[in-house]
């Protein structure tokens, strides 16, 4: 599998790899028992904390531990407290809502992005991409309320795709200043057209915290 993932163009290859972790992601917020849940977060945590973090982090020992606790120990916290049964479902918008505003940016920032949003942090990053991005954000959370019939203004929805939006971004710009410091391209190579874990789970880190008070402040 892994060997006819290599023969296919980047593109094809995040598109399979995404395809697999999509589903993969469906099955474990939707039929996994949420103490099973949390020892795979725990198991992808630990991997990314001793296979992949170490080598985005040729720092002292202190900063190190800033940064897996700050990064990864208390987003995995709140991603664990929102998959108990009855928050499942909030757990569920925020994995559609960080996936689209990953797909809305990537490809409206590859097809019309020209003005580089922190070109030295992340070169490819543009201001149409976080447009294109947040405008995903918006319409999928709109949808998805509408059809669970939660019912919020529009200004909030609209807030709330911005806090997103934002919190996706910082996820994905840290991880990005993490890698140019180390001079590395990707985290790791064990996700095709991907890279590493991290690069794929960036921006869900940096969600995760403001989805927490989100979902404290307007659906509790």
């Amino acid at each position: 599998m892994m060997n006819l993932l290599k023969k296919q163009s980047e593109l094809t290859q995040r598109i399979i790899t995404a395809f697999f972790l999509g589903t993969l992601c469906l099955g474990v917020f939707f039929w996994m028992p949420p103490i099973v849940f949390s020892m795979f977060i725990g198991a992808v945590i630990a991997y990314c904390a001793f296979i992949e973090l170490p080598k985005l982090m040729n720092v002292e020992r202190f900063f190190f531990w800033v940064v897996l606790i700050g990064y990864l120990v208390i987003p995995a916290f709140f991603l664990i407290v929102l998959n108990q049964s009855h928050n499942r479902i909030f757990l569920f918008f925020l994995f559609c809502a960080v996936v689209s505003f990953d797909s809305g940016a990537y490809f409206v920032g590859k097809k019309w992005g020209k003005h580089k949003l922190a070109p030295k942090i992340s070169p490819k990053k543009s201001w149409e991409g976080l447009l294109g991005g947040f405008l995903c954000v918006l319409l999928v959370i709109f949808i998805l309320f509408t059809y669970f019939e939660i019912f919020i203004s529009k200004g909030i929805i609209f807030s709330i795709s911005l806090l997103i939006s934002v919190g996706a971004t910082l996820g994905d710009f840290f991880e990005s200043w993490l890698k140019r410091q180390a001079g590395v391209k990707d985290s790791g190579k064990i996700l095709p057209g991907h890279g590493g874990i991290l690069d794929r789970i960036d921006s869900l880190l940096g969600a995760l915290p403001l989805w927490y008070l989100i979902t404290i402040k307007y659906f509790y």
